[in-house]
């Protein structure tokens, strides 16, 4: 397997969860969740928890001398029922074991061939048969584990067989990732397997020039990968629209909640 297609580079959280939301019309059911890793700590707004302050155990007493009494330690907090589930799920079955017991194109399966891929990661085997059959879904598993095919075969399959080319900016499928470099890298990874289907792969993200990235938007694109910044100014100006988008996936949920992204995340679903 390619290092682009197994190995991503970036460098956040060892382990991170991924959100898949499909439809069946051309617009997005919308019940794509977040979800973070195990213990992150995070509150409901999508910042880092608060870890003190006010009245802890620091704080002198009006006698000035400093408290004897150690810090009130918390009670941890009980697992939640998503967390519950995807603990429970690491103890279910493999499931397949070969990318030809699933019903993918011929030509996305010669693409794997020739790329050395041919047994699927276990977040493969257990998320890509549930994800194919177009059901939402939320995948947790370490960097580096095939995540990123474990959500772009299946959009590559939905979005592949399309006869008419799709107006200008208007993707078909759409991933939001938190920053530049894990856009590159998913680019990197679907893009090969997608040229041979027609499915136009392109990655669009801050620090980097915005009138190239109007241009390959305005030749077209099928599967456009996305961090939320970049992608709601291109929206503003009128180069892309999201109305016709059937299936989305959030990589790195988790870190893109602890960015703060989570309130362009949601308008951005919100238009799909």
């Amino acid at each position: 397997m390619s290092r682009s297609a197994r190995r991503p580079r970036a460098a956040q959280s060892t382990t991170s969860a991924t959100a898949w939301s499909t439809s069946t019309g051309g617009s997005s059911s919308g019940s794509a969740r977040f979800g973070g890793s195990g213990g992150s700590g995070r509150s409901g707004s999508g910042r880092p928890a608060s870890t003190g302050g006010g009245t802890g155990g620091n704080r002198r007493r009006s006698g000035g001398r400093p408290s004897s009494r150690p810090p009130a330690s918390r009670p941890a907090a009980a697992p939640s029922e998503l967390e519950l589930a995807l603990t429970a799920s690491l103890d279910a079955p493999a499931g397949l074991t070969d990318f030809t017991e699933l019903k993918l194109p011929q030509t996305l399966l010669t693409g794997l061939q020739r790329r050395g891929i041919n047994t699927p990661f276990p977040i493969q085997s257990r998320t890509l048969p549930d994800a194919l059959a177009g059901r939402d879904l939320l995948g947790r598993a370490e960097t580096g584990s095939g995540k990123t095919l474990a959500f772009g075969l299946p959009m590559l399959a939905r979005l592949s067989g399309g006869s008419q080319r799709r107006p200008a900016g208007t993707p078909g499928g759409l991933v939001l990732v938190p920053t530049r470099e894990l856009a590159g890298q998913v680019q990197d990874a679907l893009a090969p397997l997608g040229q041979p289907l027609g499915v136009r792969v392109l990655a669009i993200y801050g620090g980097a020039s915005m009138g190239r990235q109007i241009s390959s938007l305005r030749r077209g694109v099928d599967l456009l990968v996305a961090t939320p910044g970049r992608l709601l100014d291109l929206i503003r100006q009128g180069e892309c629209h999201l109305g016709e988008v059937e299936v989305t996936a959030i990589d790195e949920a988790d870190h893109m909640a602890d960015l703060g992204f989570l309130p362009d995340v949601t308008t951005i679903l919100d238009m799909t």
